[in-house]
């Protein structure tokens, strides 16, 4: 009798497990998350949110793009919570690398930025836009190629029901930014006289040719509040002329979605006296020297949040102390007092 009854309860033992299986199976299906354009493969290192790694010392898993879906953009966040930090705007077709994928977010890197974005904001396989779609892109010339001096290219011009074919010259000046007459012929109006403006978005990228399929740096964006001179427009992109953070105007293309013509609003990053500091945007590079010209200076990178001593401010590179040594960093990525 004992054995009749430890066998009944081996066979129901056998049987609840497998039940428990399949429902567990089951659970687990139904919570794939299909992304509107192209799915993405579930990363093993990284099961919950919690475990997104960092960017720094790392190769990316994937490249992938933003899918905005039906937004104008989707942001960029400083943490995997979408009540946290603005690090960025992102639009759709935009190129990303991803790092770490969560079941809700994925760790990304975003130019020179990196931070957390929505896992329905990824895809693999790059967005069909439109020119008035979320991504907000207008239609491209022919990409400039900075080693070269002059690059030829051709654009339609309608006249009287005719379709004729005009050639293009583009010429750049001596930091390989396509000059105003390049898109002359195709459009360019150049204002009678410089407008001040400012951005108007959390940050943008400048450009070296009216076309966004260009370089991003951090050496080349405005962040919120930055002034600009507008000297004139070509096809959804500002012509501008702003301070390079190296004694001289650095001047590109800004789409004009970024930029609102006016007087631009006081600075609030701005303080000779100040002896203490934090970093108020999602990074900040820090500089061996007072220059944004390019990168090859960038020592290191402070977070969100991190505090710093000031030792002097000469009225855009704060001079702090850094690992030991010390920096600079540019007055537009953090808050003094």
């Amino acid at each position: 009798m004992k054995k009749k009854n430890l066998f009944v309860v081996c066979s129901v033992l056998a049987v609840c497990m497998t039940g428990c299986g399949q429902l567990r199976e089951t659970a687990q299906d139904t919570t794939v998350e299909k992304l509107p354009v192209t799915p993405l493969p579930v990363s093993t290192s990284a099961q919950n949110d919690t475990a997104l790694k960092t960017a720094e010392n790392s190769s990316p898993m994937f490249s992938g793009f933003v899918s905005a879906g039906n937004q104008e953009y989707i942001i960029l966040h400083s943490s995997a919570d979408e009540n946290s930090g603005s690090v960025a705007r992102m639009y759709t077709g935009e190129d990303i690398e991803i790092y770490e994928m969560g079941d809700q977010w994925c760790y990304v890197k975003y130019g020179d930025l990196t931070g957390y974005i929505s896992k329905d904001g990824v895809s693999l396989s790059k967005p069909e836009t439109t020119a008035s779609g979320s991504a907000g892109s207008p239609a491209e010339p022919a990409p400039a190629a900075t080693e070269a001096p002059v690059v030829a290219a051709e654009a339609p011009v309608v006249n009287n029901e005719i379709n004729n074919t005009i050639s293009i010259v583009l010429k750049y000046d001596t930091d390989g930014i396509a000059l105003p007459t390049s898109y002359q012929n195709a459009g360019y109006v150049a204002y009678d006289s410089k407008r001040n403006a400012y951005c108007s978005t959390t940050s943008c990228y400048i450009y070296k040719t009216a076309s966004t399929s260009g370089p991003k740096r951090e050496a080349d964006m405005l962040y919120q509040g930055d002034p600009v001179t507008v000297y004139g427009t070509y096809d959804g992109f500002y012509y501008i002329g702003t301070d390079s953070g190296s004694g001289y105007e650095l001047k590109g293309y800004v789409q004009t979605k970024y930029i609102t013509i006016g007087t631009p609003p006081a600075s609030d990053k701005k303080n000779y006296s100040a002896t203490q500091g934090y970093v108020s945007v999602g990074s900040c590079n820090v500089r061996s020297s007072p220059s944004k010209a390019d990168d090859s200076n960038v020592i290191g990178t402070l977070t969100q949040g991190a505090t710093f001593t000031v030792n002097s401010f000469d009225g855009y590179w704060y001079y702090i102390n850094y690992s030991g040594g010390s920096g600079y960093v540019s007055h537009k990525m953090v808050t003094v007092y």
